[in-house]
Protein backbone atom coordinates (compact mmCIF):
# COMPACT_ATOMS: atom_id res chain seq x y z
CA UNK A 1 0.00 0.00 0.00
CA UNK A 2 1.35 3.01 -1.10
CA UNK A 3 2.19 5.85 1.80
CA UNK A 4 -0.85 8.54 0.78
CA UNK A 5 0.89 11.42 2.78
CA UNK A 6 4.06 11.28 0.24
CA UNK A 7 4.12 14.33 -2.06
CA UNK A 8 6.93 12.32 -4.23
CA UNK A 9 6.69 9.61 -6.68
CA UNK A 10 9.43 7.14 -5.49
CA UNK A 11 10.71 5.56 -9.34
CA UNK A 12 10.88 1.60 -8.58
CA UNK A 13 11.56 1.40 -11.75
CA UNK A 14 15.16 2.88 -11.14
CA UNK A 15 15.69 1.19 -7.85
CA UNK A 16 15.96 -1.96 -9.56
CA UNK A 17 17.93 -0.30 -12.73
CA UNK A 18 20.70 0.98 -9.92
CA UNK A 19 20.84 -2.41 -8.17
CA UNK A 20 21.84 -4.14 -11.11
CA UNK A 21 24.29 -2.09 -12.50
CA UNK A 22 25.96 -2.31 -9.47
CA UNK A 23 25.98 -6.17 -9.25
CA UNK A 24 23.69 -6.04 -6.38
CA UNK A 25 20.96 -8.61 -5.67
CA UNK A 26 17.76 -7.42 -3.57
CA UNK A 27 19.23 -9.31 -0.47
CA UNK A 28 22.92 -8.17 -0.65
CA UNK A 29 21.21 -4.65 -1.29
CA UNK A 30 18.93 -4.91 1.80
CA UNK A 31 21.82 -6.28 4.45
CA UNK A 32 23.62 -3.42 3.21
CA UNK A 33 20.37 -0.72 4.02
CA UNK A 34 19.33 -2.92 7.10
CA UNK A 35 15.99 -3.72 5.55
CA UNK A 36 14.36 -6.74 4.67
CA UNK A 37 15.02 -8.13 1.31
CA UNK A 38 10.48 -7.69 0.87
CA UNK A 39 11.27 -4.10 1.30
CA UNK A 40 13.58 -3.86 -1.44
CA UNK A 41 10.77 -5.89 -3.80
CA UNK A 42 8.35 -3.84 -3.06
CA UNK A 43 9.77 -0.69 -3.33
CA UNK A 44 10.98 -1.66 -7.17
CA UNK A 45 7.56 -2.77 -7.90
CA UNK A 46 6.20 0.21 -6.48
CA UNK A 47 3.80 -1.38 -4.11
CA UNK A 48 5.07 1.12 -1.72
CA UNK A 49 7.09 4.14 -0.64
CA UNK A 50 10.64 4.05 1.37
CA UNK A 51 10.45 6.81 4.17
CA UNK A 52 13.30 10.17 3.26
CA UNK A 53 15.68 8.15 5.44
CA UNK A 54 15.83 4.77 3.38
CA UNK A 55 15.88 6.96 0.03
CA UNK A 56 18.74 9.13 1.76
CA UNK A 57 20.73 5.42 2.71
CA UNK A 58 19.84 3.38 -1.04
CA UNK A 59 21.22 6.88 -2.59
CA UNK A 60 24.30 6.84 -0.52
CA UNK A 61 24.83 2.55 -1.16
CA UNK A 62 23.97 3.07 -5.33
CA UNK A 63 25.90 6.74 -5.35
CA UNK A 64 23.33 8.34 -7.15
CA UNK A 65 21.45 11.48 -6.29
CA UNK A 66 18.25 11.53 -4.75
CA UNK A 67 16.70 13.03 -7.61
CA UNK A 68 17.10 9.35 -9.55
CA UNK A 69 14.79 7.72 -7.50
CA UNK A 70 12.08 10.13 -6.89
CA UNK A 71 9.77 12.25 -8.99
CA UNK A 72 8.92 15.73 -6.83
CA UNK A 73 12.37 16.16 -4.97
CA UNK A 74 12.06 19.39 -4.34
CA UNK A 75 9.18 18.74 -1.92
CA UNK A 76 11.05 16.79 0.50
CA UNK A 77 14.41 17.80 -0.40
CA UNK A 78 14.40 22.02 -0.46
CA UNK A 79 16.90 23.58 -2.54
CA UNK A 80 18.63 24.95 0.54
CA UNK A 81 20.38 27.41 -1.11
CA UNK A 82 16.51 29.18 -1.73
CA UNK A 83 15.70 28.36 1.58
CA UNK A 84 18.45 29.97 3.15
CA UNK A 85 18.15 33.04 0.55
CA UNK A 86 14.39 33.13 1.74
CA UNK A 87 15.21 33.05 5.45
CA UNK A 88 17.80 35.92 5.11
CA UNK A 89 15.29 37.90 3.18
CA UNK A 90 12.63 37.45 5.59
CA UNK A 91 14.85 38.57 8.64
CA UNK A 92 16.42 41.36 6.85
CA UNK A 93 12.76 42.45 6.66
CA UNK A 94 11.96 42.16 9.89
CA UNK A 95 14.81 44.32 11.02
CA UNK A 96 13.95 47.17 8.27
CA UNK A 97 9.91 46.65 9.73
CA UNK A 98 11.17 47.49 13.11
CA UNK A 99 13.47 50.35 12.76
CA UNK A 100 10.66 51.55 10.46
CA UNK A 101 8.66 51.47 13.65
CA UNK A 102 11.27 52.77 15.98
CA UNK A 103 11.87 55.63 13.33
CA UNK A 104 7.94 56.20 13.78
CA UNK A 105 7.94 56.33 17.30
CA UNK A 106 10.64 58.34 17.62
CA UNK A 107 9.78 61.02 14.84
CA UNK A 108 5.88 61.24 16.74
CA UNK A 109 7.81 61.79 20.22
CA UNK A 110 9.31 64.77 18.67
CA UNK A 111 6.26 65.97 16.79
CA UNK A 112 4.48 65.66 19.83
CA UNK A 113 7.14 67.59 22.12
CA UNK A 114 7.27 70.49 19.11
CA UNK A 115 3.20 70.73 19.40
CA UNK A 116 3.20 70.48 22.73
CA UNK A 117 6.05 74.02 23.32
CA UNK A 118 3.84 75.83 20.42
CA UNK A 119 0.80 75.56 22.62
CA UNK A 120 2.90 76.56 25.34
CA UNK A 121 4.09 79.81 23.60
CA UNK A 122 1.22 80.71 22.39
CA UNK A 123 0.10 82.36 25.27
CA UNK A 124 3.56 84.64 25.00
CA UNK A 125 2.19 86.27 21.77
CA UNK A 126 -0.21 88.34 23.98
CA UNK A 127 1.66 89.79 26.47
CA UNK A 128 1.57 92.74 27.81
CA UNK A 129 4.18 93.04 30.53
CA UNK A 130 7.59 91.42 29.57
CA UNK A 131 11.25 92.09 29.66
CA UNK A 132 14.06 90.21 28.24
CA UNK A 133 17.82 90.05 27.45
CA UNK A 134 19.49 88.65 24.93
CA UNK A 135 23.29 88.40 24.67
CA UNK A 136 24.93 87.73 21.29
CA UNK A 137 28.51 86.17 21.17
CA UNK A 138 30.50 85.17 18.10
CA UNK A 139 34.08 83.47 18.35
CA UNK A 140 36.55 81.90 16.47
CA UNK A 141 39.80 80.12 17.42
CA UNK A 142 38.82 81.15 21.45
CA UNK A 143 38.60 84.52 20.11
CA UNK A 144 35.72 87.13 19.88
CA UNK A 145 35.10 88.44 16.74
CA UNK A 146 31.58 89.96 17.50
CA UNK A 147 29.35 90.78 20.56
CA UNK A 148 26.45 92.48 21.45
CA UNK A 149 23.55 93.16 23.99
CA UNK A 150 19.96 93.86 23.28
CA UNK A 151 18.18 94.66 26.65
CA UNK A 152 14.04 94.99 25.35
CA UNK A 153 11.22 95.79 27.67
CA UNK A 154 7.45 95.59 27.11
CA UNK A 155 4.19 97.33 28.69
CA UNK A 156 0.95 98.47 28.00
CA UNK A 157 1.13 98.94 24.04
CA UNK A 158 5.60 100.55 24.02
CA UNK A 159 7.93 98.80 22.92
CA UNK A 160 11.90 99.85 24.17
CA UNK A 161 14.96 98.05 22.58
CA UNK A 162 18.34 98.78 23.95
CA UNK A 163 21.07 97.54 21.37
CA UNK A 164 24.44 97.69 22.58
CA UNK A 165 27.76 96.28 21.24
CA UNK A 166 30.96 95.81 22.35
CA UNK A 167 33.26 95.97 18.48
CA UNK A 168 35.29 98.88 17.18
CA UNK A 169 32.39 100.63 16.31
CA UNK A 170 30.42 100.47 19.78
CA UNK A 171 27.09 100.86 18.21
CA UNK A 172 24.78 102.09 21.10
CA UNK A 173 20.98 102.77 20.01
CA UNK A 174 17.56 102.86 21.00
CA UNK A 175 14.96 102.02 19.53
CA UNK A 176 10.87 103.75 21.09
CA UNK A 177 7.93 102.24 19.69
CA UNK A 178 4.28 103.47 21.02
CA UNK A 179 1.61 101.13 19.06
CA UNK A 180 -1.41 103.27 21.27
CA UNK A 181 -0.19 106.73 19.43
CA UNK A 182 2.10 105.44 16.62
CA UNK A 183 4.96 106.97 17.01
CA UNK A 184 8.20 105.96 16.78
CA UNK A 185 11.61 107.11 17.81
CA UNK A 186 15.60 105.85 17.06
CA UNK A 187 18.19 107.22 19.21
CA UNK A 188 21.52 106.94 18.54
CA UNK A 189 23.10 107.54 22.10
CA UNK A 190 26.48 107.63 20.72
CA UNK A 191 25.77 110.43 18.75
CA UNK A 192 22.84 111.93 20.97
CA UNK A 193 20.92 112.00 17.98
CA UNK A 194 17.19 110.66 17.01
CA UNK A 195 14.96 110.01 14.11
CA UNK A 196 11.39 110.06 14.40
CA UNK A 197 9.32 107.52 12.81
CA UNK A 198 5.85 105.96 12.02
CA UNK A 199 5.45 102.89 14.42
CA UNK A 200 3.62 101.16 11.61
CA UNK A 201 6.75 100.62 10.26
CA UNK A 202 8.14 98.08 12.29
CA UNK A 203 5.66 95.51 11.99
CA UNK A 204 6.96 92.86 14.53
CA UNK A 205 8.31 95.09 17.81
CA UNK A 206 6.04 95.59 20.03
CA UNK A 207 3.57 92.83 21.89
CA UNK A 208 4.51 90.08 20.13
CA UNK A 209 8.49 90.54 19.97
CA UNK A 210 9.36 88.43 22.33
CA UNK A 211 7.34 85.59 21.43
CA UNK A 212 9.21 85.89 17.61
CA UNK A 213 12.67 86.02 19.38
CA UNK A 214 12.71 83.13 21.37
CA UNK A 215 9.75 81.08 20.01
CA UNK A 216 12.11 77.56 19.29
CA UNK A 217 13.04 77.90 15.47
CA UNK A 218 11.43 74.51 14.58
CA UNK A 219 8.22 75.10 16.08
CA UNK A 220 5.65 77.00 14.05
CA UNK A 221 2.64 78.38 15.43
CA UNK A 222 -0.69 77.17 14.97
CA UNK A 223 0.22 74.68 12.41
CA UNK A 224 0.24 71.10 14.04
CA UNK A 225 0.42 69.58 10.68
CA UNK A 226 4.04 71.29 10.06
CA UNK A 227 5.08 70.31 13.39
CA UNK A 228 4.30 66.64 12.74
CA UNK A 229 6.05 66.36 9.68
CA UNK A 230 8.88 68.48 11.48
CA UNK A 231 9.48 65.75 13.64
CA UNK A 232 10.21 63.43 10.89
CA UNK A 233 13.11 65.65 9.14
CA UNK A 234 16.09 62.81 10.24
CA UNK A 235 18.08 65.85 10.86
CA UNK A 236 16.48 66.70 14.03
CA UNK A 237 17.43 65.52 16.85
CA UNK A 238 15.22 66.67 20.24
CA UNK A 239 16.53 65.03 23.66
CA UNK A 240 14.13 65.60 27.33
CA UNK A 241 15.89 66.83 30.07
CA UNK A 242 15.37 67.81 33.70
CA UNK A 243 14.04 70.86 33.26
CA UNK A 244 14.60 71.48 29.34
CA UNK A 245 14.61 70.25 25.83
CA UNK A 246 17.60 70.61 23.60
CA UNK A 247 17.26 70.54 20.42
CA UNK A 248 19.76 69.74 17.70
CA UNK A 249 19.15 70.42 13.88
CA UNK A 250 22.05 69.99 11.22
CA UNK A 251 20.88 71.99 8.98
CA UNK A 252 22.39 73.21 5.02
CA UNK A 253 22.81 76.37 4.22
CA UNK A 254 24.64 77.07 1.27
CA UNK A 255 27.60 74.92 0.89
CA UNK A 256 27.85 74.99 4.20
CA UNK A 257 26.62 72.52 7.11
CA UNK A 258 25.36 74.02 10.20
CA UNK A 259 24.28 72.84 13.79
CA UNK A 260 22.26 74.02 15.23
CA UNK A 261 20.97 73.68 18.99
CA UNK A 262 18.40 75.11 20.85
CA UNK A 263 17.92 74.93 24.78
CA UNK A 264 14.42 75.16 25.57
CA UNK A 265 12.77 76.20 29.07
CA UNK A 266 9.96 72.69 29.97
CA UNK A 267 7.73 75.41 31.92
CA UNK A 268 7.87 78.15 29.62
CA UNK A 269 8.08 76.81 25.99
CA UNK A 270 10.40 79.68 25.47
CA UNK A 271 14.25 79.30 24.42
CA UNK A 272 17.44 80.19 27.21
CA UNK A 273 19.92 79.93 24.57
CA UNK A 274 20.83 79.38 21.16
CA UNK A 275 24.10 77.64 19.91
CA UNK A 276 25.52 77.53 16.15
CA UNK A 277 28.68 75.46 14.68
CA UNK A 278 30.10 76.24 11.68
CA UNK A 279 32.30 74.17 9.77
CA UNK A 280 35.43 76.72 9.92
CA UNK A 281 35.10 76.50 13.36
CA UNK A 282 33.06 79.75 14.03
CA UNK A 283 30.59 79.45 17.23
CA UNK A 284 27.83 81.94 17.43
CA UNK A 285 25.38 81.94 20.96
CA UNK A 286 22.57 83.74 21.85
CA UNK A 287 22.04 83.81 24.99
CA UNK A 288 18.46 85.12 26.96
CA UNK A 289 16.89 86.42 30.46
CA UNK A 290 13.49 86.81 30.20
CA UNK A 291 11.09 88.19 32.98
CA UNK A 292 7.47 88.26 33.27
CA UNK A 293 5.41 91.29 34.61
CA UNK A 294 8.02 93.17 35.87
CA UNK A 295 8.60 95.81 33.41
CA UNK A 296 8.40 99.18 35.51
CA UNK A 297 6.43 102.43 33.42
CA UNK A 298 10.47 103.94 33.66
CA UNK A 299 11.87 100.75 31.88
CA UNK A 300 9.35 102.13 28.86
CA UNK A 301 9.34 105.50 29.07
CA UNK A 302 10.61 108.74 26.78
CA UNK A 303 14.40 109.28 26.50
CA UNK A 304 14.09 113.20 27.07
CA UNK A 305 14.02 114.62 23.50
CA UNK A 306 16.31 117.84 24.53
CA UNK A 307 19.30 115.44 25.53
CA UNK A 308 18.86 114.81 21.88
CA UNK A 309 19.13 116.78 18.48
CA UNK A 310 16.72 115.95 15.88
CA UNK A 311 18.13 114.69 12.48
CA UNK A 312 15.51 113.95 9.74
Amino acid sequence: MKNEKCTYEFLGENLYKFRKERGLSQEELADKASVSRQSIHLWESGKIYPDIENILKLSEILNVQPGNLVNGLDNIFPNKSKTNTKRVFKIVLIIILILLILYMIISLRKSFILIKLDRKTQEFSVLDNYSYIEHYSEEKDLKMENNYTITAYYKNGIYVENYKDFNEHNRNDTLWIDRNQNKAYYFDNNKMTYQERNAEEFSVEGKQMLYYTATPSRVTPKSNLINILYGFNPNLRVESKKDRYITTLYNQVGNLKLKVCEHINKETGLVDSIFTYFPDGKVTSKLFEIKLNETQDDNVSLPDLSNYTKIM
